[in-house]
């Protein structure tokens, strides 16, 4: 998935949005809820690091996330994001 092929998912009446980025020293995939209403901004974040091809998730929500959700998400990283072959 390119930086231009952001995905729209839904889950428990919320839309969220998946985004591939690069950074500095990691690749990521960023989820954000974007609404209805009010969106909530980034939720989840993976990241695989460039060096040791590691992939780690971060969550920045203190609401609840539905486990389907979470579980889409790192089937998603996982193959958006495959491990370096020093991992």
């Amino acid at each position: 998935m390119s930086e231009a092929e952001r995905e729209q998912w839904q889950a428990c009446g919320r839309y969220y949005v998946a985004t591939l980025a690069s950074a500095p020293d990691s690749m990521d995939l960023e989820l954000d809820d974007v609404g209805p209403g009010a969106g909530r901004g980034l939720v989840l974040l993976a990241s695989r690091d460039d060096k040791s091809g590691a992939i780690t998730i971060q969550v920045f929500s203190s609401d609840a996330l539905p486990l389907p959700l979470v579980e889409r998400f790192i089937s998603e990283a996982r193959r958006c994001l495959p491990p370096g072959d020093s991992a």
